[in-house]
């Protein structure tokens, strides 16, 4: 049996980890619980390669191991497909979300953004931000807040990254997070 504070170095054992745990935050969250960053090498992160526990988070999401997203205080955490129906149980609205935002409960800017990647899902944050208008530098705040309070709620998970399309040869963007209900 597993340690849940036992350092581990590859994806096969952070699979193993959050099957384990049920819930695994990336940054420390809760104390003396452990989160995937004190329970991996430092050296590790952003790498780039296959022992990058930073790359591991949306691997994780894809392979559907574990959802993905801001779930509680703002913080990243996975969760594993196990424990996931009972986080959406204890965080969702019963309602829909037109009945939540008619009621003063979900911001014009989540709704507006849900909207979106209920229509289009697995839809990337730039494609996102672009189609729901917060294109501009001042609009960035409104647009993060939209999907957190999303991801607070359950609303939406991070289901992986999309790299950026229509990059000249040797040019390099950050991937972008891509989103689902």
């Amino acid at each position: 049996m597993m340690n849940e504070h036992e350092s581990i170095v590859t994806y096969e054992e952070a699979v193993q980890r959050i099957e384990a745990v049920g819930l695994l935050p990336l940054a420390p969250l809760f104390p003396e619980y452990p989160s995937l960053s004190s329970i991996t090498p430092q050296e590790n992160w952003h790498k780039g390669n296959a022992l990058d526990p930073w790359l591991w988070r949306s691997r994780l999401a894809e392979e559907g191991i574990a959802a993905y997203g801001k779930f509680l205080n703002k913080k990243a955490i996975l969760v594993s497909r196990e424990y996931f129906p009972w986080v959406h149980r204890l965080l969702a609205d019963s309602r829909v979300m037109e009945e939540q935002y008619d009621a003063g409960l979900l911001s014009r800017e989540a709704f507006k953004l849900y909207e979106i990647i209920e229509k289009q899902e697995g839809i990337d944050g730039r494609k996102l931000r672009s189609l729901a208008g917060f294109g501009a530098k001042e609009d960035k705040k409104a647009f993060d807040q939209g999907l957190l309070d999303l991801q607070s709620m359950c609303a939406i998970v991070i289901c992986g990254t999309k790299e950026k399309e229509g990059l000249a040869e040797g040019k390099v963007a950050w991937n972008s997070s891509a989103y689902e209900t």
